[in-house]
Order: structure tokens, then C-alpha cells, then sequence
């Protein structure tokens, strides 16, 4: 089956993290056989870093993406101030793309939209203009976390409606989207994200040492929502003197200096550690090395770095924000709500006291069978199928 893959946001060279997980799906849609492309629009904020100046003007890209016809497309935000402009100026280039793409590759059988803003925006205008058929993959938190625009809301509606089929990437969110539009965009299935298959168990164990402190991670934009602070403060109240005890926190953002500072305040300065925004690898190993996974936030879609801790073994604490609750269990980890220091804080203890007690390979079979590239590539393909056969 031929799918051209449509994502609202895509690794680029200055963020190669962000959006990794559409590229990591594609990859795994490729290895089930079908025939994958990708367009991808980008575009840049006033006043966004530039590292040379060709980026200074819009660019078409091609690349061959192990084996995926990958068009890029990077511009600048030209319109902030007209109503719609970034949607204008998106879809315009997707379709541009779309054009490139089809003129090389062909038509295919089906699109997939990750978000419908704006891809889903995008793929609603094609079905109209191209008759091909699409489904909507819904990751955005926008829907939990900021109202709507006025002009966003009828633009998502009739995005959703016109799809084919509509996958929420847990249970809470499609419950979310359900409510936001009265019931009226439904149904909705539930296809998680998956885990890449770097992530796996360290192939070193640990070294049994008794002076070995227990480590923390937490990896994310050091951002509000994020729940960084309230993870700082529950670590200092649950670990107040425990010299055996530490955080490590990845990720780069806004907030960096004040949780540093908080961290000094409360006396734990020595134990956090701030380790900046690093590389997919160097995630891994960080995961690998930790004892336990921590999410703090206060809403997530899924928790994409949720799975890859319990891919590689780990045992997790996470605040029970919308995506956790269908991937943290009573086998693998702890759930606390979401803002409660104190819940937090006697999790973080807890965790502390029983983490011997899980079983790191029984974690990562779990983890995999439930969120691994084949399940996933499986699900989305009976949904590829069945959408073919009606159109």
C-alpha cells in the first residue's frame, strides 16, 4: 500500500528531536511493506536562530531517507499578524510539496495526517481537490492545555469529520476531543505511539556497590507544564540529607535558571543535576543508567519517554496526566495526580524502597509487545485496509 505520511512538525537539522517519532513510524510502516512517503513543511519564527545564511530564504529539500522519498519544505512566518497566516502559509507549501511529491512518486493510496493542525487542515483540502482518502493521528496537547483560536475550531471540526478514520494516541485524549466537540467527531481508535527499537536494557548490569546512589531521570523542555518544579520540590521534600539520592533532569527551556536557583533554595542544589538537551543517544544511555523514571507533568497526550524508560527496564513514576494511565501499571510503576508535591514526594520514596522488586526484562517484554514497531505498524495497517476498501 502506498502512504504518503503528513506531519504537522518534522526533525529538521536545527531540532532533530522534534516530531522523531512520525519519521520512527514511517520507518516501521516501511519495514511492513508498504511503499512510505513523507512531505513536510517548517516554518520559522521571527527572530529564530539562524546557523548560516542560506537559511535566511525559503528552501525546497529532497532527501532518501533510507528509503523514503522524504520532501522538506522550510520557510518563515511572513504573516503573524493576519488571521490564519501560519495555516495559509503551511498549506500552501504542504500542497507544493504534495505536487513535487506525486510528480516523482505518484498518487498514493492513502494520507496519514499527525495532527490536524495543520496537517490535517492540509490533507481535508487534498481529499477534496484529489479524492485520496486520510486518517488524522491526534497528538496535540492544545486541547487540554490552551483554548482554541476562534477561526482554529470549525477548521479542526471539519478536519476530523471528513477523515476516514480518526486515532487518538490514548484513551483520555480521545475522551478529551469527544467532549471538546460535543460527541459529534467520533469514532475515534486507539493506536499508541510507538517505542523505538534503540531503546532497549542496558547490556551492563548495574555494579552491586552500597555507596551507589539511587538516580532519577526525568527528561522534557524545561517548561511549566513540564512539572519540573513540582518534581525539584517533591525530590527535596522526600530526600532531604539523603546524600544517596540524585535527579538528573535532561532537557534545555525557559525555566533552566529558576530550577537551578529552586534547587540551591531547597538545599538539593548538589544533587540535581541539570544535563542540557542531548542527543538520542546519549538519552539512551542516561535511561540505561538511571534507577527510575520520573514524568511530572501536568497533561500529555501519550509520554513518549515514558515507553522508552520501560522499554529499557526501567521502573517509572508518573503523574496520572492524561497518557500515562494506559501505559503505567501496578507491574511497572506508580501513578500519582497530577500537582500534589506530597503525592509525588511519597511516590519518590516509595520507588526508592521498592525498585529491586521489579522485574527490568519482564518491563521491556511488556513494554514492547504493547508499544513495539510491529504492534504499531500492525494496528495502523488494518486501519490503512479498511479505509482503501470503503473509498
Amino acid at each position: 500500500m502506498h502512504i504518503l505520511i503528513l506531519p504537522s512538525w518534522y526533525p529538521i537539522s536545527a531540532s532533530p528531536i522534534s516530531g522523531v517519532f512520525f519519521r520512527e513510524q514511517a520507518l516501521a510502516l516501511k519495514r511492513a511493506g508498504h511503499k512510505i512517503g513523507v512531505i513536510a513543511a517548517h516554518l520559522r519564527k521571527p527572530g529564530e536562530r539562524i546557523k548560516a545564511l542560506h537559511e535566511l530564504t525559503s528552501s525546497f529539500e529532497y532527501e532518501d531517507d533510507e528509503g523514503i522519498p522524504t520532501f522538506r519544505f522550510t520557510g518563515w512566518r511572513w504573516l503573524p499578524r493576519l488571521v490564519r497566516g501560519d495555516c495559509l502559509l503551511w498549506d500552501r507549501a504542504a500542497r507544493l510539496l504534495f505536487r513535487k511529491y506525486v510528480d516523482v512518486f505518484g498518487t498514493p493510496d492513502v494520507i496519514h495526517a499527525h495532527s490536524a493542525l495543520f496537517a490535517g487542515v492540509t490533507a481535508r483540502r487534498l481529499r477534496l481537490a484529489q479524492g485520496i482518502p486520510y486518517v488524522i493521528t491526534e497528538h496535540s496537547t492544545v486541547f487540554a492545555t490552551r483554548r482554541l483560536k476562534a477561526w482554529e475550531v470549525p477548521q479542526i471540526e471539519r478536519a476530523f469529520r471528513c477523515a476516514e478514520a480518526r486515532i487518538m494516541v490514548s484513551p483520555s485524549l480521545g475522551h478529551l476531543l469527544e467532549g471538546r466537540f460535543d460527541g459529534h467527531v467520533r469514532p475515534w481508535i486507539w493506536i499508541p505511539n510507538m517505542v523505538s527499537a534503540m531503546f532497549q536494557p542496558s547490556p551492563m548490569r548495574h555494579r552491586e556497590e552500597a555507596d551507589r546512589p539511587f538516580v532519577y531521570l526525568n527528561v522534557g523542555f524545561l517548561h511549566e507544564r513540564k512539572g519540573q518544579r513540582l518534581l525539584i520540590d517533591s525530590f527535596a521534600r522526600a530526600f532531604q540529607g539523603h546524600v544517596r539520592v540524585r535527579l538528573n533532569i535532561v532537557g534545555d527551556g525557559g525555566l533552566r535558571q529558576e530550577l537551578e536557583a529552586q534547587a540551591a533554595r531547597l538545599g538539593v542544589g548538589d544533587r540535581v543535576t541539570f544535563l542540557g538537551g542531548l542527543g538520542r543517544e546519549e538519552v539512551l544511555r542516561q535511561m540505561q543508567d538511571c534507577d527510575a523514571y520520573v514524568l511530572s507533568s501536568d497533561y500529555e497526550t501519550f509520554g513518549v519517554v515514558l515507553v522508552e524508560a520501560l522499554a529499557c527496564g526501567k521502573p517509572v513514576v508518573a503523574t496520572a496526566c492524561g497518557g500515562p494511565e494506559c501505559i503505567v501499571d501496578e507491574t511497572n510503576g506508580l501513578l500519582v495526580p497530577p500537582g500534589d508535591v506530597e503525592a509525588m514526594a511519597s511516590a519518590l520514596r516509595e520507588m526508592r524502597s521498592r525498585a529491586h522488586a521489579y522485574d527490568p526484562g519482564a518491563i521491556s517484554r511488556d513494554c514492547r509487545s504493547r508499544f513495539g514497531a510491529e504492534t504499531v505498524a500492525r494496528e495502523l495497517t488494518a486501519v490503512y485496509r479498511d479505509v482503501t476498501l470503503k473509498s
